[in-house]
């Protein structure tokens, strides 16, 4: 089976968890897609590291090695792809592959965002690449998840599973562009793609004071998806700088705010989770199809 991970942190990268990691003076900039010239809650694309210094990261942090297939735990604040110049997993994949002594092309089959460290699925031979991509869209067309995650969540859901399904956007929210619901989208505007309908499928696996371990199934891909989908739950992923504003409480009772008025801020977990075993990793994926 095929194993990513995104999340937070990873045992591979002794860097703070993503909740531990405050936004950087300036904001997320344009968060919600990972492509060049966008911004980030870590602070600049490329993350604070020379060169060399990734290499090195990415050649110590190989997890699986199979036929010309490749895992590595890829660090927070890493772009997967990125602007001429600019520091990203994909302008390290020539230097990587002399590295590892693998063939001269690396493709990225799939990896975790910009702003999570997690798995990134590489392979050395394009008939490989092409057969995975195949693979995985139609596992989509088949209506199966193409990957089951597991979210660590401030709070937990009020029923034990169950779907979440809406209308999601990009909008602009001041100077920044953020992943919007949409509850009643009308037929004009999916059909003009200004608003996606997405599903997610979700389970409660475990809860603990103050924290959740919920399964989700996403059956549509969209920016930021999972991490919106659980504000619409109340129980935001833990380490969501960005949507997790959008949940606020009064004595005690989660509410939803406003996306316009709710803007990205540094996630402030309740005491009990810090310390829960589950807070070493807040959105992780397993076992795709």
């Amino acid at each position: 089976s095929l194993v990513l991970l995104l999340g937070p942190s990873s045992p591979h990268f002794f860097l703070p968890p993503r909740y531990q990691q405050p936004l950087r003076p300036g904001g997320p900039g344009r968060q919600a897609a990972d492509g060049p010239g966008r911004g980030s809650v870590l602070g600049p694309a490329g993350g604070p590291w020379s060169r060399q210094e990734a290499l090195g990261l990415l050649e110590a942090a190989v997890v699986y090695r199979e036929g010309p297939l490749v895992a590595v735990s890829k660090p927070p604040g890493l772009a997967v792809t990125g602007s001429p110049g600019q520091l990203s997993l994909v302008s390290l994949l020539p230097d990587l592959s002399q590295r590892l002594s693998l063939p001269p092309e690396l493709h990225v089959v799939k990896a975790a965002g910009k702003d999570s460290s997690g798995l990134a699925l590489l392979s050395g031979c394009p008939a490989t690449t092409q057969r995975l991509h195949a693979f995985f869209t139609e596992l989509r067309r088949a209506g199966r998840p193409p990957a089951t995650y597991h979210a660590v969540t401030a709070g937990v859901p009020a029923t034990v599973e169950g779907e979440i399904c809406t209308g999601l956007k990009l909008e602009q929210v001041g100077d920044l562009q953020l992943v919007v619901p949409v509850a009643a989208p009308s037929r004009r505007s999916v059909e003009r793609k200004e608003v996606k309908q997405t599903l997610t499928r979700y389970k409660v696996l475990g809860v603990a004071p103050g924290c959740g371990l919920v399964q989700l199934q996403p059956m549509t891909a969209f920016p930021s998806q999972l991490l919106v989908h659980l504000t619409l739950l109340l129980c935001p992923a833990l380490g969501d700088h960005v949507y997790s504003a959008r949940v606020g409480t009064v004595l005690g009772e989660p509410f939803l705010l406003p996306a316009g008025s709710a803007l990205p801020r540094t996630q402030v977990p309740g005491s009990a989770c810090p310390g829960h075993p589950f807070a070493g990793c807040a959105l992780q994926s397993h076992g795709l199809g």
